[in-house]
């Protein structure tokens, strides 16, 4: 018996069939799409293409631990304990680099002299994530790195990437990338190993782009990077070993791993066009920063884990995962270096190359995003190259509106973030405001804004704790219609929706007794109400029930229906709290009118007690 006679051997009509229920469900209501409207189907049959080139099978990738806080002997110290704790490079982020998100360390040649004292960075893989500011001494980082014994180096600058997120460079872009090539031949004459300039994907990533756009964008870049050497004299096959690709990966691991094959497939298909032979660029993945989320932060652990799985199974050489928070805290590094290990060590997702292969799905979404990912190349290269592109706005406007399009889903809750947007532990505090700016304009394209998926959720958790921090509590009163078990469902579902902004759902009064709801709607000093409403309850119900609470001093009255009925038109009720509604823009309205009521109050108690003391 062989192995395969231990498994009945089934049909694609079998699988069909398991898939549909017998078919009761069309499998056509089972196919996503991604943002670039590649189809996601439920079933595909085996793929038979090759392996894609990548790392090399059972090759271990680097573990990357990320360092973006501390003076030269706190990052030595850190370096020694990631090392400690089974990291083999680091990754140093400069302050002016477009991934320092707020943080960052100060560094040139002396500073990583001084990291490199006593030897910490012997033997690693270094990254160091530059600016337009910090690469200037980066031909002495060259030479201190030499010296310190790294294994190799890697100068994470992409200016043509921080001029579309920063609207400027120092200097006009080609000079910067003509810089950059005079690195690589300097790192050629220190006999060391890595790559001077990168395609840079993260930025395209976390300013919204798809991963076609993001893809697109980095094969641009890598284009106008060989038209600069051709100009300049540097030798094809030489800046083709010095340019490195940097990807993000996120929490949807068949698109990541796809990702992470189409990149070597375009990039292969460019050197060919170029006459490039035996030079595959090395690929450096890091974890999404977009997909993170402040409040209850754990969780993008679960995050991280499946964004490394994708970047493993796609063949990264090296791998950074972002701590699940942003503070500097030793167990959140200590937790981004424990996935990589169990991957490694537990799963030994090292030992097959590319075990995508062979997967109908992971084949069929690496074709398709490989031709969508092209012919945003090449949309970007009528245009006049990607500097052009960037110029008129036209690239910067059309990531805009993906990274628009995408909040707005994640708003209606079309994209679900466990601990974001629902299923909110509500024993934890809301997010803080940490690093966040103001939320992004709708439509702003002069240049890239970095807008993670939580944040519209966040700074309505930060507009909550100030009320409160305030004294005016931010609470909406939970009116029952009657005591149906769809009326239950409701009123879980909406504290829940109200949790999502980090208000809290108070309940009392009789259900279904619109006198008894309205003296405690007016008893609980709340300014805002929700009525909660199963499908047996009828709309005059609610329209009567809607109409009392706003004679009682309601200044908005929002709804929660069932599964069966989440949504009512009614001209007395203001807004739903329903999944397709859209909740950021719902609670803050409900923000805006508590925070009203509340200044109202606390400016007639004033008055009365100036008045009093009159008196």
């Amino acid at each position: 018996m062989t192995r395969t006679d231990l498994f009945p051997r089934v049909s694609a009509a079998d699988w069909e069939a398991l898939a549909s229920r017998a078919g009761r469900v069309d499998l056509s209501t089972l196919t996503a799409r991604s943002d670039d409207g590649l189809p996601v189907g439920p079933l595909y049959p085996a793929g038979d293409a090759p392996p894609i080139a990548g790392r090399t099978p059972g090759a271990r990738w680097i573990v990357a631990q990320r360092i973006d806080h501390g003076d030269a002997d706190a990052i030595a110290a850190t370096v020694r304990t990631a090392v400690a704790g089974g990291a083999t490079g680091a990754v140093l982020v400069a302050t002016d680099s477009t991934s320092a998100h707020g943080r960052g360390i100060a560094i040139d040649n002396e500073t990583l002299k001084r990291i490199a004292h006593d030897g910490a960075l012997d033997g690693l893989a270094l990254r160091i994530d530059l600016g337009a500011d910090s690469t200037a001494t980066a031909s002495g980082m060259i030479r201190a790195a030499s010296a310190a014994g790294v294994d190799s180096l890697c100068l994470a600058f992409d200016p043509v990437a921080t001029l579309a997120a920063h609207g400027a460079l120092p200097g006009p872009g080609e000079e910067a990338i003509a810089s950059l090539l005079v690195l690589g031949a300097t790192m050629h004459e220190a006999a060391l190993d890595g790559e001077a300039m990168v395609a840079d994907g993260r930025v395209w990533h976390d300013a919204g782009a798809s991963e076609a756009q993001e893809l697109g964008a980095m094969l641009a870049t890598a284009t106008l990077v060989f038209r600069l050497a051709d100009e300049t004299g540097h030798g094809r096959d030489a800046v083709a070993r010095r340019l490195g690709l940097i990807l993000a990966v996120d929490a949807d691991q068949f698109l990541s791993i796809a990702k992470l094959r189409t990149a070597r497939q375009l990039l292969a298909r460019l050197y060919a066009l170029l006459g490039i032979e035996g030079v595959a660029s090395r690929v450096h993945a890091e974890t999404s920063f977009r997909m993170m989320s402040r409040r209850d932060p754990y969780l993008n652990m679960l995050r991280a884990t499946g964004a490394a799985f994708a970047a493993a199974v796609g063949g990264a050489e090296t791998l950074a995962v972002l701590p699940l928070a942003p503070d500097g805290d030793p167990f959140a590094d200590r937790m981004a270096r424990n996935i990589q290990s169990i991957a490694l060590d537990e799963a030994s997702l090292f030992r097959i190359g590319d075990p995508g292969a062979g997967s109908g799905a992971i084949e069929a979404l690496t074709g398709e995003l490989a031709e969508a990912a092209w012919n945003e190349f090449r949309a970007i290269e009528a245009e006049g190259g990607i500097l052009a592109a960037i110029a008129t706005g036209s690239l910067p406007g059309r990531i805009a509106a993906m990274r628009d399009d995408r909040l707005g889903r994640v708003s209606t809750r079309a994209i679900e973030i466990v601990g974001v947007n629902v299923h909110v532990d509500r024993g934890r505090p809301p997010a803080t405001a940490g690093e966040q700016a103001p939320p992004a304009e709708a439509g702003s394209s002069s240049r890239l804004r970095f807008v993670r998926l939580a944040e519209p959720f966040e700074h309505l958790c930060a507009r909550s704790r100030d009320l409160a921090a305030s004294e005016i509590p931010p609470v909406v009163f939970m009116a029952r219609i009657d005591t149906s078990a769809g009326t239950d469902e409701a009123v879980a579902a909406a504290a829940d929706a109200l949790a999502t902004g980090g208000l809290e759902a108070i309940e009392a009064g009789e259900p279904g007794d619109d006198h008894a709801s309205d003296a405690a709607f007016a008893q609980s000093g709340a300014a805002v109400a929700c009525i909660a409403a199963g499908e047996s309850a009828s709309e005059d119900a609610i329209a009567g029930m809607a109409a009392s609470l706003k004679d009682a001093g309601a200044a908005l009255v929002l709804f929660h229906g069932s599964d069966k009925r989440p949504f009512i038109d009614l001209p007395v009720v203001d807004g739903t709290l329903a999944p397709g509604a859209d909740l950021v823009a719902n609670l803050g309205k409900t923000l805006d009118a508590i925070a009203n009521a509340g200044k109202k109050m606390q400016n007639h108690a004033g008055d009365q007690k100036a008045r009093g003391s009159e008196s």
